[in-house]
């Protein structure tokens, strides 16, 4: 049986070497064009090294063939290798500066990496050669946009309706620069956490609130009661309550600030709870923020820095953010990475992993205060049911130290329902 296993794999082996050894004589045999048609069908059913391999191969032979440099380079650019891309292109333009398709190829660098200054740039470049080419005025009225230049964008997006009034593009600009209506949102929630060890806990807390528009930003407020079981069904152990003062405030065109205030007169809850934060956007469409939260337990201080960076690229949203709790022996850390996916301007999914000394800062309850360290996962999926309503619904676990080298399982979950309002 070993035998003609062993048979098998030989006969299998001889003709795979011998179809290789016959591909690459029918390769060989070619006129260059024709190299160039293989390497382009490889490169276009997504086989990108097997497109970029005879590339180089024809490049051997043919140092100064533009096209396939520039379809070597677009492999590269569908990969997100932008480096790798770039040296293609430089190539190409080098020899030929004039080359309409290596200056579309930089202009697509530009854009896909994120550059969008330089693509406004070349945008307008080619325009200036080539108005009427629709694809190059998106290209300029979407860079337009994400360098904050609004009007501009705009005044680009109706001239591409002139040409085209169905255009996506030009459309999707107009209705995100649209004035946005001032609501204000009413929402009610429940959300709950669990862990067994070393003693059964869960809280459950329910939530009410709202956030109503002003002129410099929003205004808002929460009242959060929670409940305390010992067991999942057993009698109520203590049920406290706490306020919450929420603000946004709008400082200059690329930034805006949160101001939050808390207060309990019970023991779960901290007596004290404050945080502020500030937000700024930075070029190529990133955001950046740093903050300080506090909280209050009897004779327990406690401050916790956070900072973060978030990024929008296209129907995705990421945002990394970092934990610093200034505690006596020093400064521990925490991290969550995010990353959300929208559907439409409301409906999107999210999945949060973190990891630290405590990620699940800031502090909601004293208890937490017990953790040492911890992985999690979180989901958060929020979906409009109905014209004026929106449902948002996660879960999250944890494994999490609660004592010198000693973990358990932890979960969580929240449900909330927002009723928005308004001109």
């Amino acid at each position: 049986m070993y035998s003609r296993y062993l048979c098998l794999l030989s006969i299998s082996l001889f003709f795979g070497i011998v179809k290789m050894f016959a591909q690459q004589t029918d390769f060989q045999k070619m006129n260059p064009e024709q190299k160039y048609q293989l390497t382009r069908e490889l490169a276009f059913s997504g086989k990108y090294n097997d497109a970029r391999q005879l590339g180089f191969k024809i490049l051997d032979s043919i140092p100064k063939f533009d096209d396939v440099s520039l379809l070597i380079a677009r492999t590269y650019l569908w990969e997100a290798k932008y480096d790798s891309a770039q040296k293609y292109i430089d190539k190409v333009l080098t020899n030929n500066p004039d080359n309409i398709e290596a200056q579309e190829a930089q202009l697509d660098l530009a854009y896909f990496s994120g550059n969008m200054p330089v693509a406004e740039k070349l945008a307008l470049q080619m325009l200036g050669s080539n108005p009427d080419n629709i694809k190059y005025r998106e290209k300029y009225a979407l860079a337009l946009l994400a360098n904050e230049q609004k009007q501009q964008a705009v005044n680009q997006a109706d001239s591409i309706l002139n040409r085209d009034s169905l255009n996506v593009v030009a459309n999707d600009i107009k209705n995100q620069l649209k004035p946005r209506k001032k609501l204000t949102h009413v929402s009610v929630g429940y959300s709950f956490d669990h862990f067994s060890e070393p003693y059964s806990r869960w809280w459950h807390l329910f939530t009410a609130g709202v956030q109503k528009p002003v002129k410099w930003g929003s205004i808002g407020g929460r009242l959060n009661i929670g409940q305390l079981y010992p067991k999942r069904s057993s009698f109520v152990e203590s049920t406290e309550w706490q306020l919450e003062a929420e603000s946004y405030i709008n400082l200059t065109k690329a930034s805006y600030g949160m101001l939050l205030y808390g207060y309990s007169p019970h023991n779960h809850f901290p007596t004290h709870k404050a945080a502020a934060e500030i937000w700024h956007k930075l070029p190529a469409a990133f955001i950046a923020s740093i903050g300080i939260n506090y909280y209050n337990w009897d004779e327990n201080h406690i401050y916790i820095g956070t900072a973060s960076l978030e990024k929008y690229l296209g129907k995705y949203w990421f945002c990394l953010r970092g934990y610093a709790h200034f505690k006596d022996v020093g400064v521990t850390g925490s991290y969550y990475l995010t990353g959300r996916r929208y559907f439409n301007e409301i409906d999107f999914f999210q999945v949060t992993l973190g990891m630290g000394t405590a990620p699940d800062e800031p502090f909601d309850i004293k208890n937490d205060l017990e953790r040492q360290s911890a992985y999690s996962i979180r989901t958060m999926y929020c979906k409009k049911i109905a014209e004026q309503w929106t449902l948002k619904a996660g879960l999250g676990y944890a494994y999490e130290e609660y004592s010198s080298e000693k973990y358990r399982n932890r979960y969580d979950g929240t449900i909330s329902f927002i009723y928005s309002f308004g001109k």
